[in-house]
């Protein structure tokens, strides 16, 4: 995790795993690079945030539960492996798998099951701290 935080008053803690970008597909969409591993790092208190550095003056953060990157990741990779006719396991072992926000151009229907960015911006109230 990169970052853990806490609040001594509820005694309550979240961990943060930071992905950032400043790769905008058309310059209209980002999308982050997660590794496999993203597959497999779920709990209630993991959260994933999105960091949009296009701006380097007013960096965008999106926060997404741990759960919905696990998702979002696997049902894009799989329908993108059928699609394209590669083998699933194999294109993980490239270490290379894309985080994207619903309404990504190119190939929309992956991106059924992933949040909007207008509902993930500035989420802090997912960390659950309060």
């Amino acid at each position: 995790m990169d970052i853990i935080a806490a609040n001594p008053t509820t005694q309550k803690a979240a961990f943060i795993q930071v992905k950032t970008t400043d790769y905008w597909h058309r310059a209209k969409w980002p999308e982050w690079h997660v590794k496999p591993n993203v597959l497999e790092w779920q709990g209630e208190r993991l959260v994933y945030t999105f960091v949009d550095l296009r701006d380097q003056e007013k960096p965008r953060i999106y926060v997404v539960p741990s759960k919905t990157v696990c998702d979002v990741v696997s049902k894009c990779h799989d329908a993108y492996c059928k699609d394209k006719g590669k083998d699933p396991e194999e294109l993980k072992k490239t270490g290379r798998m894309c985080f994207y926000f619903q309404g990504h151009p190119g190939v929309e229907n992956y991106r059924l099951w992933a949040p909007t960015r207008e509902e993930s911006i500035n989420r802090w109230d997912i960390l659950g701290l309060d």
